[in-house]
């Protein structure tokens, strides 16, 4: 979660990363932040120093289930500037 309250996650069948934002009406808002469905495979872990969203990318969907696909990507962390 971000200074300003935004919470982010991945969505993983998506491949994207999703910002919610919870309104003063106690109302849940949500966008798509990231996406990039070319490198982005599985978002699942999340830092945030320095101003930037830190996305950790394992790929875990090709190796955690038994789907005979080869790994095919490294694992990646992005590097996001949040907004202001």
């Amino acid at each position: 979660m971000d200074a300003g309250g935004t919470l982010y996650g991945g969505d993983l069948e998506h491949s994207t990363v999703v910002a919610f934002t919870l309104a003063s009406d106690n109302k849940l808002s949500s966008k798509v932040f990231v996406s990039d469905p070319s490198e982005l495979s599985w978002a699942d872990g999340f830092a945030i120093s320095g101003g930037y969203l830190y996305i950790a990318d394992s790929h875990l969907w090709e190796v955690a289930f038994k789907n005979n696909l080869p790994r095919s990507g490294p694992f990646t962390i992005f590097k996001v500037r949040l907004p202001d």
